[in-house]
């Protein structure tokens, strides 16, 4: 079972490092090719979507929703996606990893191995 504090905590933590790696310039600014801009994103939406569903229902299914991203990064890699979009998916599937993984530490995103993408 997900932990709402804990998804809120990992939120604030990636909210934060986002802000420190983008020096507040505006995410559509950022072309992924700079640093983890891109990856920080994608944890930060992953995480978002894991909180809307746990505010629609309180079993939500995490395995699906990290097959699902899963699924979209494989897609995005065998057609050729741009390396923003790769970072980007990327860092969201090792949130999601991270998450659902029994020796990840659910409060503090920062314990987790940097996202490395390969086009």
């Amino acid at each position: 079972m997900i932990d709402p504090a804990a998804v809120e905590r990992r939120l604030a933590s990636v909210s934060s490092s986002l802000s420190a790696a983008t020096g507040g310039a505006a995410l559509c600014r950022i072309d992924g090719t700079g640093g983890s801009a891109k990856a920080l994103e994608g944890r930060m939406a992953a995480l978002l979507e894991v909180r809307r569903t746990l505010r629609r229902q309180t079993a939500a299914d995490l395995d699906g929703i990290v097959e699902r991203w899963r699924s979209d990064l494989a897609l995005r890699r065998e057609k050729g996606g741009s390396a923003a979009w790769l970072e980007y998916l990327a860092g969201g599937v090792a949130e999601l990893e991270s998450l659902a993984g029994p020796t990840a530490d659910a409060d503090d995103p920062s314990t987790d191995a940097p996202t490395e993408v390969t086009p």
